[in-house]
């Protein structure tokens, strides 16, 4: 039952986003997707829990941070831009602190 309430909660996902229209929804799922992997990806990553928990808190803090990066464009006239903007400044920021645990660990 409780895997059923997760499934529902997952489809209303891209409803969330305060914009009319399919094309705000589409870049909402690509943004969700994108932040799924990467979240996957950090669990099988081969190091302690200690270091995995505070990949997935880069993760997050650095994909709310990025809204704060790109608040002042209009979304209907730069809406790659602004997703472009936030995906690699994510991924920027989880790649830089894990390699700064590699170098750490030699």
């Amino acid at each position: 039952m409780k895997n059923l309430q997760n499934s529902i909660l997952l489809l209303f996902i891209p409803f969330l986003c305060f914009a009319h229209g399919e094309e705000a929804i589409y870049f909402i799922l690509i943004e969700f997707i994108i932040i799924l992997i990467i979240f996957v990806g950090i669990l099988y990553l081969k190091i302690n829990w200690k270091r995995k928990l505070f990949l997935t808190a880069v993760l997050f803090i650095s994909y709310l941070f990025s809204f704060f990066l790109v608040n002042g464009l209009a979304f209907f006239k730069n809406e790659i831009l602004i997703v472009s903007i936030q995906m690699l400044f994510t991924i920027a920021m989880v790649l830089f602190t894990y390699f700064k645990f590699l170098k750490n660990k030699k």
